[in-house]
């Protein structure tokens, strides 16, 4: 074998111990599904390789898949797989859980669907700082307190807790 490279967003370029000369990192920053066909033009590809050659090569072939093809080290990597969880795998839990309350009520979750793709929409010309919006943004206790009133199941309760703190603490 005389190249070789991963994909993942949280193994390191070291994984290869150069054991072989050209070796990097292919790192797509999306979510994938087997059964959702996926654009990956506007995917983010993210590059880091041994050595400048192999990065090159790298670069072109990432750039024959996307418009956006980046080098990255492999602890910017971390961070930015950190910050995909938050951004993506835990934001589609508040989903979820939007849902569970929603069926437990007889109401169709695609109720949400303009309200979170307008969220969604602003964040393409705003940091999400400046568009966060909700009673905790605007510290209404009566109606943060109504909300957690409503809910009965308590991991849910301290997650509507912990998660209204924190905007309330970085509302500054």
């Amino acid at each position: 074998v005389n190249n070789i490279v991963h994909t993942s967003g949280t193994i390191g370029l070291e994984i290869f111990n150069s054991k072989i000369k050209n070796y990097g990192v292919f790192y797509p920053l999306q979510t994938f599904n087997k059964k959702i066909v996926l654009d990956l033009i506007t995917t983010p590809i993210c590059v880091e390789a041994s050595n400048d050659k192999f990065q090159k090569n790298l670069l072109k072939i990432g750039k024959d898949v996307s418009k956006k093809v980046i080098k990255i080290n492999s602890e910017q990597r971390r961070k930015l797989h950190l910050a995909a969880v938050f951004a993506c795998n835990f934001t589609n839990h508040m989903f979820t859980i939007a849902d569970k309350i929603l069926l437990q009520n007889n109401i169709d979750f695609k109720l949400l669907l303009p309200i979170i793709n307008q969220t969604v929409k602003k964040l393409h010309r705003n940091k999400p700082s400046k568009v966060q919006t909700g009673p905790a943004k605007r510290k209404e206790t009566k109606v943060i307190n109504s909300h957690i009133n409503q809910l009965s199941d308590k991991k849910i309760k301290e997650l509507y807790e912990l998660i209204t703190e924190s905007i309330i603490k970085h509302n500054v």
